[in-house]
């Protein structure tokens, strides 16, 4: 049962009076007699003709105050005359809210059940809390048992669907209990939402002409938008898309269970939506399939996948495909166990928790990934086992750790380090784990305040001559680092020595690092070919200010073989310092100075000389004699290659003669009628070690617009919102070109279709464009941004017209959806005319405008002959 709350009125006349229907009483709520008179007026079927057309139930919709209402109306014969002495047929009026009944739905048959037995007071009184039954599907099922029955009753929601009306006749003698039945298995095909906009009745008069889109009548009037049905005639069933699914629904499984699944949409639609009908059975249709895979457990850790992005899947279902996906999760797969676990019921937490604690170990420590969402989604009673069991299943090899490391440190900054009392288990694991308690203190001091007391928690867990390297990077002692110190921290993991760089240059002590750093590298020989990707990527994530630092950083990239991230970026005050600092750690003896030669090369041959570096060409051939290169070998080549092919010279007049005294002068290119945007110099990929990481850890090179996209990408599997992505973009500044921001914006809902719905796509990159114009401060930058994405758009719209003149003639659809091409016409015009006019005017489906009224049924009903959906 469910109970309803409910206002109520009296509609009659009075005994013995020759006045005409009116309120004799009401409730005392929101709604005065006046409302109820306009209301039951305008919904008024008019006089029953005949004794046997009562009891009447007219079921009306309405808003009120924003709010969705259903009114229904039991009109019974009395025993009372009026003062003409006709027989008076009171109604007995009921308004309740839609949302009242809280997702449980009800049928027509159900309501005139509970409500026929309600007796309303004379004088009126407060509104009723009324007891109506569940709707039940094999109750209604009952009904479609013969081929034509269930022919009418598919023709009229399909007839109902596509907004029209319809009448269904030759049933005088049809007892009014079997022509509510009837009206409960028409609307029952459709999903339960349209309830909120179909009116009906058990009988209307013929004369009368009312808004009623489903009724019983002796004719069938109203106008050319009404469809006659006979009683207990075969219909021919129009054919479309929806009624085609719903047939081949109905030949698969039981009648009970589709309309089960029908009345489970219970969000309310607007009669129309037809395409959003077709996609409600296209749902069921897959939750089936979905439910007899998992019943025959024959799904694959793919399907779990597929399953879990639905964010309507059942609990059920949700608990199956956790269970299949577990022991296949990758990195990516983070987000779906969340929301599978949240389905599990409270009861059966507890079975998880050993399978859970083995996925998220072999996902953090093999793949790097993020588990963030994972601890909030488990119960806070877990989190201490859980984050001890993570720490103490860490690969005893530092390397094998290594890419762990970040993201188990994010969660116990999230958790344990704020309030290690109430991690016991935690602080426990964490004693003498000397690479994690690295990264929290790096993590720690990256902060714009640093919280000293979680550091010296921290700090305490570190063995005795690793503290001391600390203090010295961290400065709370202001020696610089000792070449023994560098040597005691790499026994624990080259990976520390790495961290301990990361922290040197939060602190702005990268200075008081490198010479014992160089020093111990040169020591061990430098960096071996099966450690360069990593060193590679981990020096190219190190930030610093300090020209000094920023050369020794490229120097010992070129080491890995890898290309210089600072140099076209030191600013031209500060080069001489930078370059003096480039010669100086270039000639410190490495053990393999042709990779080092090899890699300024290959890049130097490869840069692309443009405005964006002015000066800096004249700037590298001065730097590039002080550097000792091994014998027999010359950079010239490369640089011949690339600055003969410089878009701009002019800022280099050294560059220009230096390539004349080689034979190769050059000659400024003639700049095309439209130039290409200008590309900036070559930037290393992102690491591919990264690729699980949480965003927060992750990459992004400046205006790259793969890195930008796989950064938004992974902030959104994360949970973040693009507000906050968004804006961390800004902030860094990731994005200064308007072809990039434009590339960005086309690729957004491509980049997120895996993970979300087109619409929910599309609003991300709504939020980025509406992000670009408004945070923006540079407005050059905004102009060529608008100018590109706007003509971009107007090109598709003009492709969308020429496609529609390509199939004009063939269809009907232009000439029925006019209003709706003038109303885009309109609005187009409207950007013209007052842009700030149209600002914020959302269109519905098929162009419908939220503050224009519905527009009229289309002017024919859909064919049992058409092969297709009519709307199309």
């Amino acid at each position: 049962m469910v109970t309803i709350p409910m206002e109520w009125a009296l509609w009659s006349k009075r005994p013995g009076a020759r006045d005409d229907n009116g309120v004799l009483a009401c409730s005392d709520g929101r709604l005065r007699a006046s409302h109820f008179q306009g209301i039951i007026r305008r919904s008024s079927p008019g006089t029953p003709e005949e004794d046997r057309h009562l009891p009447r139930v007219v079921f009306s919709t309405f808003r009120i105050e924003g709010h969705r209402c259903i009114g229904v109306g039991v009109q019974e014969w009395s025993d009372e005359h009026d003062g003409t002495g006709r027989r008076i047929a009171p109604t007995r009026f009921f308004v309740f809210r839609y949302e009242d009944l809280h997702g449980h739905p009800v049928s027509y048959e159900g309501l005139y059940e509970a409500l026929s037995q309600v007796r309303l007071p004379a004088a009126g009184g407060s509104p009723l809390d009324v007891e109506v039954p569940r709707l039940d599907p094999e109750r209604i099922a009952t009904f479609l048992t013969t081929d034509t029955q269930t022919s009418s009753a598919l023709t009229a929601a399909c007839c109902l669907l596509y907004r029209w009306r319809v009448c269904v006749t030759r049933a005088e003698n049809a007892a009014p209990r079997d022509r509510l039945r009837y009206l409960d298995a028409a609307v029952a095909l459709l999903p339960y939402g349209y309830r909120t906009n179909i009116s009906a009745t058990t009988w209307a008069n013929s004369a009368t002409r009312h808004p009623l889109r489903l009724s019983f009548a002796r004719l069938a009037t109203g106008g050319e938008d009404v469809r006659e049905l006979r009683w207990k005639t075969r219909a021919r069933v129009p054919t479309s898309s929806y009624t085609n699914l719903l047939r081949s629904l109905l030949d698969k499984a039981p009648v009970t269970a589709l309309l089960a699944d029908l009345a489970g949409e219970t969000e309310a639609v607007a009669l129309g939506d037809h395409a959003g009908a077709h996609a409600v059975l296209e749902r069921i249709s897959t939750h089936r399939r979905r439910r007899r895979a998992a019943d025959e457990g024959v799904h694959t850790p793919a399907d779990a996948r597929e399953w879990l992005d639905d964010e309507g899947l059942e609990a059920p279902l949700a608990v199956a495909a956790l269970r299949r996906l577990l022991p296949h999760a990758q990195a990516g797969d983070v987000s779906r166990v969340v929301r599978g676990l949240r389905r599990v019921p409270d009861s059966e937490l507890d079975e998880w928790r050993a399978p859970l604690d083995e996925t998220a170990a072999r996902l953090l420590w093999r793949e790097g990934a993020g588990l963030t969402g994972l601890l909030q989604a488990i119960p806070e009673a877990w989190a201490d086992s859980f984050l001890a069991g993570l720490v103490r299943s860490r690969p005893a090899d530092p390397g094998a750790a290594e890419q762990g490391l970040e993201p188990m440190a994010q969660l116990l900054i999230e958790r344990a380090v704020a309030a290690p009392g109430r991690y016991p288990l935690t602080a426990e694991a964490l004693d003498r784990a000397v690479p994690l308690a690295l990264r929290l203190v790096s993590a720690l001091v990256a902060e714009e305040e640093p919280p000293w007391n979680e550091l010296e928690w921290v700090s305490g867990l570190l063995t005795s001559d690793v503290l001391t390297a600390l203090h010295r990077l961290v400065g709370w002692d202001d020696e610089p680092l000792r070449t023994a110190d560098v040597t005691v921290l790499a026994g624990h993991g080259d990976g520390c020595v790495l961290t301990a760089l990361d922290i040197a240059c939060s602190r702005g002590r990268l200075h008081l690092v490198a010479d014992a750093f160089v020093q111990w590298l040169l020591g061990r020989g430098g960096i071996r070919p099966e450690e360069r990707t990593s060193w590679g990527n981990r020096l190219s994530q190190l930030q610093t200010d300090d020209p000094g630092m920023q050369a020794l950083i490229d120097v010992v990239l070129l080491t890995t073989d890898r290309q210089c991230v600072w140099m076209m970026n030191v600013p031209n005050d500060e080069w001489d310092r930078y370059a003096a600092a480039f010669q100086r750690y270039w000639s410190r003896g490495w053990a393999e100075p042709n990779v080092m030669f090899f890699a300024l090369d290959r890049w130097l041959g490869a840069m692309r000389w443009g405005p964006e570096v002015r000066g800096r060409a004249d700037q590298v051939l001065a730097l590039l004699p002080g550097l000792v290169l091994p014998d027999g070998l010359s950079l010239d080549a490369a640089l011949v290659n690339s600055l003969s092919q410089a878009r701009d010279l002019s800022q280099d007049p050294h560059a220009a003669r230096w390539l004349d005294d080689r034979g190769a002068p050059y000659t400024p290119p003639a700049p095309p009628p439209a130039p290409p945007p200008e590309l900036p110099p070559p930037t290393p990929p992102a690491p591919a070690e990264d690729a699980g990481r949480s965003p927060e850890y992750r990459r992004v090179e400046r205006n790259d617009a793969e890195s930008i996209l796989a950064y938004i990408e992974t902030s959104m599997i994360n949970g973040k919102p693009p507000g906050e992505v968004y804006r961390w973009l800004s902030e860094k500044m990731t994005i200064t070109r308007a072809d990039v921001a434009h590339d960005v914006a086309e690729r957004i809902p491509r980049r997120l279709a895996d993970h979300l719905s087109l619409g929910q796509a599309r609003e991300w990159q709504h939020r980025f464009v509406e992000h670009l114009c408004w945070r923006q401060a540079d407005d050059a930058f905004v102009k060529d941004f608008l100018d590109l994405y706007v003509r971009n758009r107007l090109n598709v719209i003009g492709s969308f017209v020429e496609d529609l003149e390509t199939v004009h003639g063939r269809s009907d659809v232009l000439r029925t959806r006019g209003q709706q091409i003038r109303d885009i016409a309109h609005a187009l015009e409207a950007l013209i005319v007052d842009p700030e006019a149209t600002r914020g005017r959302g269109w519905l489906p098929l162009g419908k405008n939220k503050n224009r009224a519905a527009d009229p049924p289309p002017a024919d009903p859909p064919s049992a002959d058409a092969p297709e959906d009519p709307a199309r």
